[in-house]
């Protein structure tokens, strides 16, 4: 089974895509045990992910821990964008001033300025409102990687791919982001 080449089409671009355990386990995540290199190829076939271009990540750093599936925010985007009911985007950050909030689009955030949250709204033309989220910044900050460099992007990518993942429940359902994932650190993607 390890070696078995499993192929299927991207659920986007419509690319051929093949995987197998142990080109998992050799391109993807070394440290996966056969289990998890499994249930990943399979999440992959199902959902129509294509690690190779980064739509989803198996990442384990420790051989005690269980490996973590995650999808990468691109791949979200991707797939509203290709949905026919998907009307648009709207996203950013809520920034404290002193007693203020305000909700600001993109993530500029300015000295003296404290980011509390992100926020988004998708828009369905089949749909009479909109979906609004909002996340909280503590909930979701790790205090590392990523986090510490680019603290507005990474909350912005949490509201956004929880927004779309409530906008489009049979799209996304079960379907998380990195930056959402308190337990994993990437230093290098974000």
């Amino acid at each position: 089974m390890t070696t078995e080449i499993v192929r299927f089409a991207d659920s986007v671009t419509g690319a051929d895509v093949e995987l197998s355990v142990d080109k998992i386990k050799e391109g993807l995540c070394p440290m996966a045990t056969n289990q998890e290199a499994v249930m990943f190829l399979e999440l992959c076939r199902h959902m129509g992910l294509n690690p190779w271009v980064k739509d989803a990540y198996l990442i384990k750093y420790d051989e005690k821990r269980p490996a973590t599936m995650v999808v990468g925010k691109d791949a979200f985007t991707k797939r509203a964008d290709s949905n026919p009911h998907f009307a648009g985007i709207e996203s950013g950050v809520i920034v404290q001033m002193g007693e203020k909030l305000e909700y600001r689009k993109g993530t500029l955030v300015l000295k003296g300025e404290v980011i509390v949250g992100g926020w988004a709204k998708v828009a369905r033309s089949d749909r009479k409102i909109d979906m609004d989220t909002t996340v909280t910044f503590d909930e979701y900050n790790t205090k590392r990687g990523v986090w510490l460099n680019m603290p507005a992007v990474m909350i912005e990518k949490c509201a956004i791919v929880k927004a779309l993942r409530s906008a489009f429940p049979a799209t996304f359902s079960g379907m998380y982001d990195t930056s959402e994932m308190r337990e994993i650190q990437m230093d290098e993607q974000g």
